[in-house]
């Protein structure tokens, strides 16, 4: 596991599969929540021309678990 500094913060990317992948995919769906809690409270506060920009971040959350919960089964 390595850290990458990236938009400000520090985002950890595993360079293999984690040895238990089902509490990894958890951790991760934790974090990918409260991301999604502030986002979305976030966009309520922003003018209407940054709001896409914000729906588009939270899709790729979505995208982001499915990814990992397939990178887990296989």
């Amino acid at each position: 596991m390595k850290k990458v500094p990236q938009y400000g913060t520090t985002v950890v990317k595993f360079t293999s599969a984690p040895a238990d992948c089902a509490a990894a995919t958890a951790e991760a769906e934790k974090v990918l929540n409260a991301g999604k809690v502030k986002l979305t409270a976030y966009m309520e506060a922003v003018d209407e021309l940054d709001k896409p920009v914000i729906v588009s971040s939270l899709n790729r959350m979505d995208e982001l678990k499915v990814k990992a919960a397939k990178a887990c089964k296989s």
